[in-house]
């Protein structure tokens, strides 16, 4: 699992991490406040592969965001 120990971690950041790691599968983002639905929406488009997303104390995150990962 890769694990993202940033507060500051950026939706910028996550787009980056889409672009380069498109095979992700499991992704810890839990305490990245700072992020937003566009990180799920890139994350949906972008990481096919990804299985496991752990999201807690992101509390930008919203509905829409996630079912764009269903």
């Amino acid at each position: 699992m890769f694990v993202v120990f940033f507060q500051s971690l950026t939706d910028e950041a996550v787009l980056q991490l889409g672009n380069h790691c498109p095979g992700l599968r499991q992704l810890c983002l839990s305490g990245c406040a700072l992020l937003t639905d566009a990180s799920l929406m890139v994350l949906a488009q972008r990481c096919p592969s990804l299985t496991t997303l752990e999201a807690a104390q992101c509390s930008l995150f919203t509905d829409n965001g996630f079912q764009a990962l269903a």
